[in-house]
């Protein structure tokens, strides 16, 4: 495992470090935040491409932990190694959570398809972002949860929402599965959702606009539904049919089967999946065609609960009586 990790490690960051020297990166998010990074090193939170204080922009508050690596080496390929990395660390509680449930050969498999998944590659191709960060502390979150580690659980969960404001919509329903999953433990649950609604409520209701001063409102992105959030909110429930009809547009049907065939469709045969759907109804709504496209970084918090749901998805398959057929199952996938 340790060895796939390390090899993909340095496959990411090789393409990573080809497209950079050879001018690929035609978007503004790497200078953004190595400018961001940088400035954070040297004690300042301004950031002149974005125009505003960086969190104004988002909640990336994560970046103030990493900000120290631009002492050691000030450079965007110092993100686009850290990148690379947490990509691959994504990797460690997918393959203790399916050792744990399915066995050495299961965790390996597994391992084997998330490394080679293609929405993955095309979030370690595209720019740079925090919230590539937050996929390996869901990971770790999830994992911690289901080994009945309280304090790491809550760690995680805390180092999951300062990734980005939208984090508690995966966080929150986390918490919500974790309160039926622990039926007698209800703390777990409480925690995650409590915590994700203080979050998302200072962060967007007060945090973010205070820094922004005026200059950036994501409300706009769903500008088509109403002005700010109680006007979209009353549209939500006012004309649900003109809802459904947004939600399944030929290319969002079209983004969540390339999310879910190459794992052949298992992660539907848990209820962890359903962790994700506020995440992708958050997407599915905005009036910005890259978030329902894997082409881009808005996968990258989605993944690893889609991995773990399918860990459980292949366990219920796997049912006493059909050992025969549990090692084509796992070379199938």
């Amino acid at each position: 495992m340790l060895l796939l990790m390390v090899a993909f490690t340095v496959f990411f960051f090789w393409s990573g470090y080809q497209r950079f020297r050879s001018f690929a990166y035609a978007d503004m998010d790497l200078a953004a935040y190595s400018q961001i990074v940088w400035n954070l090193s040297q004690g300042s939170f301004q950031s002149s491409i974005l125009g505003v204080n960086f969190i104004g922009h988002h909640a990336h508050l994560i970046l103030i932990l990493f900000a120290p690596f631009y002492r050691i080496s000030a450079s965007p390929l110092t993100l686009i190694f850290l990148q690379a990395l947490f990509i691959s660390l994504v990797a460690v509680p997918i393959f203790l959570i399916a050792r744990d449930e399915l066995g050495e050969a299961g965790a390996i498999t597994l391992s084997l398809v998330y490394f080679l998944y293609p929405p993955l590659h095309y979030v370690n191709l595209f720019e740079f972002h925090a919230t590539v960060f937050a996929a390996a502390f869901i990971g770790f979150m999830a994992l911690s949860f289901l080994r009945g580690w309280f304090i790491p659980y809550i760690v995680f969960l805390g180092l999951t929402l300062l990734c980005q404001e939208s984090l508690p919509l995966i966080v929150l329903p986390f918490g919500i599965f974790a309160l039926f999953f622990r039926k007698k433990e209800p703390v777990w649950g409480i925690t995650a959702v409590v915590t994700s609604l203080i979050w998302f409520t200072f962060t967007v209701g007060w945090l973010i606009p205070a820094f922004n001063e005026g200059k950036i409102d994501f409300w706009l992105l769903y500008g088509h539904l109403g002005a700010g959030p109680r006007e979209i909110l009353w549209s939500l429930l006012r004309h649900p049919g003109a809802i459904i009809g947004i939600l399944v547009q030929p290319e969002k049907i079209r983004f969540l089967a390339q999310l879910f065939m190459p794992l052949g469709f298992l992660p539907l045969l848990s209820p962890m999946s359903l962790v994700i759907i506020p995440s992708i109804l958050q997407h599915f709504l905005s009036g910005r065609p890259m978030e329902y496209s894997i082409y881009y970084h808005y996968t990258i918090e989605l993944i690893p609960i889609l991995f773990i749901a399918a860990v459980f998805g292949l366990r219920r398959i796997m049912v006493p009586g059909s050992f025969r057929l549990r090692p084509a199952l796992l070379w199938i996938l």
